[in-house]
């Protein structure tokens, strides 16, 4: 079971470390208007996007006997420089056309929780694709000691 774990931490680590640059670069590349302006009231800040949610919900109307749409999108954001001295989120969402709600959460240990998980998954990519295993094997004398589990051996010599 431990080598199916280690073989999906593998995996999870680097998604995880993908993930949040891709997160950014998303929302670098493809910016919302709504957010934009939204964004407009921080100036002199530049925003990081942090997270994304887009939902789409399609119903039938009992009236007009049609299909409603509606759709919620929601962006995260934070603002460098002053996530450093007023570390906050701001939230950006807008259900349909309507005008944009924008929420600020001052919430500096969760962006210490997700400086803390970025960095775990730094080393574990780092533990898992780039070190070399061979740099940590046991000598044969170890090796031989929590290999072994008859009494006869201690610390890979045998008793006589």
């Amino acid at each position: 079971m431990s080598g199916s774990f280690f073989k999906w931490l593998k995996h999870a680590v680097t998604g995880y470390l993908l993930a949040l640059p891709m997160v950014a670069l998303f929302g670098f590349f493809f910016p919302w208007p709504a957010g934009q302006q939204a964004l407009s009231r921080y100036p002199d800040q530049t925003p990081f996007m942090i997270s994304y949610f887009s939902h789409s919900k399609y119903r039938k109307n009992a009236k007009s006997n049609g299909w409603v749409t509606r759709k919620n999108e929601t962006r995260s954001y934070v603002l460098f420089p002053s996530v450093f001295s007023n570390p906050r989120i701001v939230t950006i969402s807008q259900t349909d056309d309507n005008e944009p709600t924008v929420s600020e959460s001052s919430a500096p240990l969760t962006l210490i929780a997700m400086t803390g998980m970025f960095t775990f998954a730094v080393f574990g990519a780092w533990y898992f694709w780039i070190r070399s295993p061979r740099q940590y094997e046991l000598s044969p004398e170890v090796a031989n000691f929590y290999g072994s589990q008859s009494p006869e051996r201690e610390f890979g010599r045998r008793i006589s």
